[in-house]
């Protein structure tokens, strides 16, 4: 059986180079240039290995490589319909509330526009009791970060162990983080479509945050992310994506830059030497690991629906990303890490029995800190930076093309 195993090999899997010590600089190494094929990204789950709910130790292994070299890979058919639908209709619960919500604010701020008043007027009036909408009171668990592209932290009870403690992904994490790896937090991104106020731009290119060791005006290892000689250093933190619908190409998939995790600060030294970005046109209930360093951005939503992608924050114990969840409502890596009886934790079935232990170290905090719906409200200096950051500076360029397209406005008399 093991030898068959060995010999097993995914649909479109391509070889990947092996590790080698005297590569290694820093504790990691270099592989700039040397990224598979993006078909060699995409590690199919057999029949076969959905039955014995395992992937091999050689193919694990493998993909714990090609994402060394490209900072990204791809399980497909990794969760089953059942857990998907759970997750997707929990959301569309959990977030009707907020995008309701969103819609009526959207229609005062946009009547406010046509008028010329000035947002600081508007958000004084309150017209309507607008600070009282839920799209303020309830901003400590969502966020839009873009025109239409909404963070929001998810319940516990609408995510399955088979996507927390997922038996083919998580032993890639485990070669990648190491046993002290933690479950930082949970969360959803929908991709609202453009009859909802969505932007036609996509998204900037990205991190989600900064590097460990950016370069400043004090920092003495000036060479330390130069292509040819610098220091790599291990992955600190991986996002878990889980498509929740069927990515195609016009409702708006991630794009990922292959082998950004090794840049540096100066991303135009990179790109000089070619760059290579993909989509990945997967299945729900695929899963797609890419380091937090990994450069990507969201591309349009020109889909009548929504697109809604599951997100798990991964991250080595002493990490945790104070750029985009401040809040301990939206970051779950500092809630109780005593176990509680009967909770979910200590009832993993799905991971083989000599990783349960390991899984229940990493999912405890997360599982046992407090709902995000318990979380109490944001203060008014809260909900004003919400209205502000959201309502004027987001949506400002998608709200006017809405009052120009109304009222059609001639060229050159534009909503400012």
């Amino acid at each position: 059986v093991e030898e068959k195993q060995e010999g097993m090999k995914g649909e479109g899997e391509a070889e990947v180079d092996e590790v080698s010590e005297s590569d290694c600089l820093g504790g990691w190494r270099y592989t700039r240039d040397r990224c598979v094929s993006q078909q060699g990204l995409v590690f199919t789950i057999t029949d076969s290995e959905r039955r014995k709910g395992w992937m091999s130790k050689s193919r694990v292994q493998k993909a714990a490589d090609a994402f060394r070299q490209c900072g990204l890979v791809v399980l497909q058919n990794a969760i089953s319909a059942e857990n998907v639908e759970r997750f997707r209709r929990g959301l569309d619960d959990h977030m009707g509330q907020v995008l309701e919500s969103r819609e009526r604010v959207r229609k005062i701020v946009a009547a406010s526009m046509a008028k010329g008043e000035s947002p600081q007027a508007l958000w004084k009036a309150n017209p309507s009791d607008l600070h009282d909408e839920a799209f303020f009171t309830q901003a400590n668990i969502f966020r839009e970060r873009n025109d239409g592209r909404i963070d929001f932290r998810v319940s516990r009870d609408i995510v399955s162990e088979e996507i927390y403690a997922n038996p083919f992904a998580f032993p890639i994490l485990l070669r990648l983080l190491g046993s002290s790896l933690k479950l930082k937090s949970m969360h959803a991104i929908q991709a609202l479509s453009p009859s909802e106020g969505a932007s036609l731009k996509p998204q900037h290119w990205h991190r989600d945050t900064g590097l460990l060791f950016p370069d400043d005006e004090y920092f003495q290892l000036k060479d330390v992310h130069n292509k040819s000689h610098g220091i790599h250093l291990p992955p600190y933190a991986i996002n878990q994506f889980i498509p929740l619908t069927h990515l195609t190409p016009q409702n708006g998939p991630t794009e990922f830059t292959l082998g950004s995790h090794q840049w540096g600060t100066r991303w135009i030294d990179d790109e000089e030497d070619g760059v290579s970005d993909a989509r990945f046109y997967v299945e729900a209930g695929s899963i797609i690991l890419s380091d937090y360093r990994t450069i990507h951005r969201g591309t349009v939503n020109l889909s009548k629906d929504r697109r809604p992608i599951g997100m798990l924050i991964w991250g080595r114990e002493w990490w945790s990303d104070t750029i985009n969840y401040k809040s301990s409502c939206m970051d779950t890596s500092e809630g109780p890490r005593s176990r509680v009886r009967n909770s979910r934790v200590g009832k993993i079935t799905f991971l083989p029995k000599h990783l349960k232990e390991v899984a229940q170290q990493a999912l405890e905090a997360a599982l046992n800190a407090p709902d995000p719906t318990s979380c109490g409200n944001p203060g008014k200096k809260a909900k004003r930076k919400v209205f502000f950051n959201t309502c004027v500076n987001a949506w400002g360029e998608s709200l006017a093309m809405e009052i120009n397209s109304r009222f059609r406005r001639p060229e050159g008399e534009a909503t400012k």
